[in-house]
């Protein structure tokens, strides 16, 4: 008998040892957890107390719903305008605290044998407002970069409108110049002073083409053509323009 009632104490002090651990893992655990018994709250650790501040105050004893009745559901059921309800059908959710904080969490019930039930809940406070701001980091990018294009687009609208204004005259001049040089009876160095006129204009002009083309790279309407041209007189044009620039500087430049 004495060796039946040791064996008893023995198993008893295990058992105790057990559920010592168990509440310990229970009341530790870094998600809520509250188990019900009969419709009613049985156990609530002190993560829950943590997610639902006071509204998870003496809730022992008393249904699960008397917790939702002490928050404020913020989320929608989909299509329907009206607040979900959490203890029916648990999921994602976010509700006010009694004293006005905003909570995320995920919810889920299992429900057991005996006619309880176990409710988890994860907190998801952290991970919706991260989830927030890259939509808006999202967002923000897309707007910027419609802005920026639509800046560009205004940039080439006006380039291309001030180089069709600029050509008119610039081609004005160069006819000007053309009438000008058929005079034979110009002095040599009249002519080269409107000869060298004559390639700045074109020079100018070339230029604004080359404005017009980045209108039309941007555009990807670019049509790219190969033309022969005489080297040497390219680059006599090219020095003929900053020559007089050289000899206000003492420099001599020479095309070989």
């Amino acid at each position: 008998r004495s060796h039946l009632e040791e064996l008893v104490a023995d198993r008893t002090r295990n058992l105790d040892e057990l559920l010592r651990e168990q509440q310990v893992l229970f009341d530790q655990a870094p998600i809520g957890l509250l188990i019900t018994s009969l419709g009613l709250v049985r156990r609530i650790n002190a993560e829950m107390h943590q997610i639902f501040g006071e509204a998870a105050e003496h809730l022992k004893g008393y249904p699960l719903e008397h917790l939702f009745r002490r928050i404020k559901v913020l989320t929608e059921e989909p299509g329907s305008g009206q607040t979900m309800s959490p203890a029916e059908h648990g999921g994602e959710f976010e509700f006010e605290r009694p004293d006005g904080q905003r909570v995320w969490v995920r919810m889920t019930k299992t429900d057991l044998e005996e006619g309880g039930s176990i409710v988890v809940i994860e907190e998801l406070t952290a991970h919706k407002m991260l989830e927030l701001q890259v939509k808006q980091s999202l967002t923000d990018a897309l707007m910027s970069k419609a802005e920026a294009e639509l800046a560009s687009r205004a940039k080439s609208d006006f380039l291309a409108m001030m180089s069709h204004e600029i050509r008119t005259p610039i081609s004005g001049v160069i006819g000007m110049l053309s009438l000008a040089l058929k005079d034979g009876r110009l002095q040599t160095a009249t002519r080269h002073q409107l000869e060298l006129a004559q390639s700045n204009a074109k020079s100018l002009l070339t230029l604004l083409n080359d404005v017009l083309d980045l209108s039309k790279i941007e555009a990807r309407k670019l049509t790219v053509e190969c033309t022969d041209f005489a080297l040497r007189d390219t680059v006599q044009d090219a020095t003929d323009v900053v020559r007089e620039l050289a000899v206000q500087k003492g420099l001599g430049i020479s095309v070989d």
